[in-house]
């Protein structure tokens, strides 16, 4: 597909961008309600709500607290051209205290390409001139302010009352975004730790420390937790320190938080559990260490609000990627002062789930998502399917200063060594002619000229009987003794070995609890400690099971399933056998 250009296409993706704003306010069930001059509430179906400032008459220029309106770079949003129609509607009644204020001139701010302060209306009286030696008929400044919130904020200072106060604040949240910490490495401002961090990690840590809105999307199993317990254990020693931390997580991984932070730190957690009230009540305390999940936050987020933390941290934030969604809707409006949002897969399949995630760490980090569309998505002929991504190289660039993404190989040297070995074992001459029988099927339909629908569901089903086939005849429903099964063989003595010989700890993987239950069996033959996690062992029950584990003295062995298979620390053991690995 030919490369149009921002040149040629840009204004169509702006028209198409304005319209859809267009078309929610007409479409949606907004309410409109008088505030406190000169703002307009607008509330939604959802529950949401935010103020639009009125300035002028119906056509503004307006603005709206929403998050899409500070974002999107067009001036307006669904809030804002609801409250025009109104405004318009000769039924409205806007009291005569909103229509003086709406139309007193002072400065606001405009949030264009960058944010910059506009004169609205005429001044008049003292302080007019000095207003007017700034900006220019339109109301633009003669010369571009500070770009930094903080000095922009104290040119702005000269003009007194005749700044919105809204534009103050805006500018006063974001100059603390930015953490000042102590000279020096990280390692120096924090306590002694019950742990050693490595080289990378005490790099991750530092990054995170010093942007204070970030995001970490290292690669899973390089201990992105840690990272960022050190991280905010040393933003409590920041000129705007981090007191109270809140962490929103899946809820199976609440008590791997907990059981990290007093690893780490030897300070206790606080997991947001009990009734509604109750669960209020921790949060308005704002622990130190405050741990909730997904499904919980949605129930509990005006309170967040309302006591927002000073940092918050997103784990697996890929669970926000959905940028219309109530979660990313309601982690944006928690409104912390610092924000770490950490993931492993940063970009799975679209540009939009990245952008979404970016959106969590700071809404003007990326052009907005109309502009991403214009300038990096090819799309079909037709205009409808994404078939690729152009220009990544600038996304990259303007992500830098919020982003680190590590891969295993890019810290190998700070990692131990690891051995990898892998054994290749005959079949169970019991399930050899089902394995060639299955084999043969896929390969008659794989030869299809079209392969239908139904044909894929066919090869998958078809691969799952294959898989099972490689791990012997038991899964197939015929009963043979472990000790002939030459996987079981084969997991017997590398137990004996590496746990009885060696004294080490392992961890068994397997996707069937066909096989885990006969790995648990095994170990207990062995007079081998075990404790097995699979998706019947309860969420609360979880973090008692790792604990064992961890502090099992001596040889022992985890057994799991998928069910392990996200934010499962295991780095106590030193040893992992992958029982079968996925075909996909």
């Amino acid at each position: 597909m030919k490369d149009l250009g921002p040149s040629q296409n840009g204004e169509p993706a702006r028209r198409r961008a304005l319209e859809e704003r267009l078309v929610a306010a007409r479409r949606e069930k907004l309410v409109i309600q008088a505030d406190e001059p000169p703002f307009l509430r607008v509330e939604s179906p959802s529950g949401f709500s935010y103020r639009v400032h009125l300035r002028g008459e119906a056509d503004g220029p307006h603005s709206c607290e929403c998050p899409d309106f500070e974002a999107n770079r067009l001036h307006t949003c669904k809030h804002v051209e609801r409250a025009r129609t109104w405004l318009s509607s000769p039924r409205s009644r806007l009291p005569l205290k909103h229509r003086r204020e709406a139309r007193r001139p002072r400065i606001y701010l405009h949030f264009g390409e960058v944010v910059e302060p506009r004169l609205f209306g005429r001044p008049r009286g003292p302080g007019a001139s000095l207003m007017q030696r700034a900006f220019d008929e339109q109301g633009i400044p003669y010369r571009s302010p500070a770009p930094d919130e903080a000095d922009l904020r104290r040119w702005l200072g000269q003009f007194e009352n005749r700044v919105e106060s809204q534009a103050l604040d805006w500018l006063g949240r974001r100059a603390e975004r930015r953490p000042v910490m102590p000279d020096g490495d990280l390692a120096s401002t924090l306590p002694a730790l019950g742990l050693k961090p490595y080289p990378y990690q005490w790099t991750g840590a530092a990054f995170l420390a010093r942007t204070g809105r970030a995001l970490l999307a290292d690669e899973m199993g390089l201990g992105k937790t840690v990272q960022a317990i050190l991280a905010a254990a040393a933003l409590r020693r920041a000129s705007r320190p981090a007191r109270s931390v809140t962490i929103v997580c899946p809820a199976s991984l609440r008590g791997g938080w907990a059981e990290e932070i007093h690893r780490c730190l030897g300070e206790d957690a606080v997991l947001l559990e009990g009734a509604s009230d109750a669960r209020a009540g921790t949060i308005a305390a704002r622990p130190a260490w405050l741990v909730t999940h997904y499904e919980q936050v949605l129930r509990d987020h005006r309170q967040h609000e309302e006591h927002a933390p000073d940092l918050l941290i997103i784990d697996e934030a890929q669970r926000a990627k959905g940028l219309w969604t109530r979660t990313a809707r309601v982690l944006k409006a928690i409104g912390a002062r610092y924000v770490f949002a950490l993931t492993g897969t940063p970009l799975e399949n679209r540009l939009e789930e990245a952008y979404a995630i970016a959106q969590l760490i700071d809404q003007r980090l990326l052009p907005p998502l109309w502009q991403l569309d214009r300038d990096h998505f090819v799309r079909e002929p037709n205009g409808r399917r994404v078939v690729l991504y152009q220009g990544l190289g600038a996304l990259r660039s303007r992500l830098a200063p919020a982003f680190l993404r590590r891969r295993k190989e890019d810290v190998a040297l700070d990692l131990p060594e690891r051995v990898r070995s892998m054994a290749m074992l005959p079949m169970h001459e019991a399930v050899v002619p089902t394995y060639e029988d299955v084999l043969a099927q896929v390969a008659r339909i794989a030869s299809k000229k079209v392969l239908l629908p139904a044909d894929l569901d066919r090869i998958m089903r078809l691969l799952v009987i294959a898989r099972r086939c490689c791990n012997g005849p038991h899964m197939l429903g015929h009963e043979v003794e472990d000790r002939k099964v030459p996987k079981l063989e084969e997991l017997e003595q590398a137990l004996r070995d590496l746990c009885l010989g060696e004294g080490r700890k392992a961890v068994v993987f397997s996707e069937w609890t066909d096989m885990t239950d006969r790995a648990e069996a095994l170990c207990r033959r062995l007079r081998l400690p075990v404790f097995h996690l699979h998706g019947g062992v309860s969420v609360r029950s979880r973090p008692a099971l790792l604990r064992a584990f961890s502090e099992q003295k001596g040889p022992a062995v985890f057994v799991s399933t998928d069910a392990g298979g996200l934010g499962l620390n295991l780095q106590v053991a030193d040893v992992v056998i992958n029982l079968d690995l996925p075909w996909n």
